[in-house]
């Protein structure tokens, strides 16, 4: 059978009261019967010591007698009276509430005839026995003792009464135990069923250290499986994106194998239709619309091989800032049209791949143009930190919802009526291949993009 452990101190709490009190009871029984013990005995020692003197004072007692019969010290005392009030030579024993006592026993031995031994008490409480016996020439013989002394009861009173008080203090500590750890058993409950509907519910920490500890343990814990539950969704999301570039990679490698030798052959052809100089101007603008199209579908080609990471381009140092320039030259005039300004600032140097650099600067720079509102600015700010190459693209525009930052860098996530969704992908695939990442901000009411490049 399991106890609970409120049990178990309901238990041990009872087990202790009634421990207490036994021995209480016992100890009070012991000194009772001890007390009696030395009364008794008193009795006896009295009744020794009266026909003691009884026999020493056969005759009439002299001078001598009275004074060899005579204790007046230590617990005996003993001696012989002239008459029952108490005329005697020498000094009074115990005091006057014995020497009445004393008075009143011979008295009673004279009445009866005999050794007369009677219980009394000092002043103080203390138990006394005293004994009397009337002499046949006149006068009495007496003795009396103690049978205990205050110094001898009061620390067994004491200890009675400290036993008593720990008795009651074990009670009370037991059971303010016993509401400690009721309390605290309940608040670990109402956390642990917090924690296990949220992980980051807060764990209180009950008043038992024991109990506390266990708390320490819940909350550690709790955020132990909340940071494994978001790695494990961040490591889903990845795998579901790798899922999502591999079947992509395919498609892409599909692609280029099925369209761009199939685009190729129609470009040359309409390339060499544009040099024949007697083609009627109709017809060349037409071949020029094919030529310009089929490049566009190769260069797109391109981009998806890329984001599926199909990257075989040698690497050259590059003045970055150069190129960022070329880039901005060629797409001022659009953003011009727009009411949007282009700018450039500072320098760095890395190993890249130009041509891809080149389509990740530009799908940067058309983003943020088509974020900004007219008359904005985009700022291309380059720096270099050790080995460690940074292009920020700044636009002045509303950026991407919270809600849909989780997606700004897949495949096909786009905003834009007309977007193919594969900018942002390309531009992330690009870093990547170069060891480094894009990362999206939001700086007050600006967004910056930045694209970093490792060597």
């Amino acid at each position: 059978m399991l106890w609970s452990l409120r049990t178990r101190m309901l238990v041990v709490t009872l087990l202790a009261a009634v421990g207490m009190v036994g021995a209480i009871l016992g100890l009070l029984h012991l000194a009772t019967t001890t007390t009696q013990q030395r009364i008794a005995r008193g009795h006896e020692t009295v009744a020794a010591e009266v026909d003691r003197l009884a026999q020493l004072f056969e005759r009439a007692p002299t001078p001598e007698t009275r004074r060899r019969g005579r204790r007046d010290f230590g617990a005996l005392r003993s001696g012989f009276l002239t008459d029952a009030l108490g005329d005697e030579n020498g000094p009074a024993p115990f005091g006057p509430v014995v020497i009445a006592s004393r008075s009143e026993v011979a008295r009673a031995a004279k009445v009866g005839g005999g050794v007369v031994v009677r219980d009394a008490a000092t002043a103080d409480g203390a138990p006394l026995v005293i004994g009397a016996l009337a002499l046949p020439s006149g006068g009495y013989v007496w003795a009396a003792t103690f049978a205990g002394t205050p110094l001898a009861q009061q620390p067994l009173r004491a200890l009675i009464l400290a036993l008593a008080l720990v008795s009651v203090l074990l009670v009370a500590a037991s059971l303010h135990t016993l509401r400690a750890f009721q309390v605290g058993a309940r608040s670990l409950g109402a956390s642990l069923r917090g924690v296990a509907k949220n992980l980051d519910e807060t764990v209180e920490k009950p008043k038992l250290r024991e109990l506390a500890v266990i708390a320490d343990g819940i909350e550690q814990l709790a955020f132990d499986l909340s940071a494994a539950q978001d790695q494990k969704e961040a490591l889903t999301r990845e795998l579901a994106a790798r899922e999502r570039l591999a079947a992509l990679g395919r498609v892409a490698a599909g692609v280029a194998h099925e369209v761009r030798n199939p685009l190729a052959a129609i470009k040359l052809r309409a390339d060499l239709a544009l040099e024949n100089a007697s083609l009627d101007p109709v017809l060349a603008r037409d071949l020029g619309d094919i030529s310009r199209e089929v490049g566009r579908l190769n260069r797109f080609v391109q981009d998806l091989l890329v984001v599926a990471g199909r990257r075989v381009a040698e690497r050259a140092d590059t003045d970055l800032a150069a190129l960022a320039t070329s880039r901005v030259g060629l797409l001022s005039p659009w953003a011009r049209e727009r009411g949007v300004t282009l700018e450039i600032t500072g320098d760095a140097r890395a190993a890249v791949d130009v041509d891809a650099m080149g389509r990740a600067i530009d799908n940067l720079l058309r983003n943020a143009v088509e974020a900004s509102a007219k008359d904005g600015t985009v700022l291309v700010e380059l720096s270099r930190t050790g080995d460690l190459a940074a292009i920020r693209v700044i636009d002045e525009g509303t950026g991407v919802p919270e809600s849909r930052r989780s997606e700004l860098f897949e495949p096909f996530f786009t905003t834009k009526p007309d977007g193919t969704g594969l900018g942002l992908a390309l531009s992330r695939s690009v870093a990547e291949s170069h060891r480094g990442e894009v990362v999206y901000a939001r700086e007050g009411a600006r967004t910056c993009f930045t694209l970093t490049i490792q060597e």
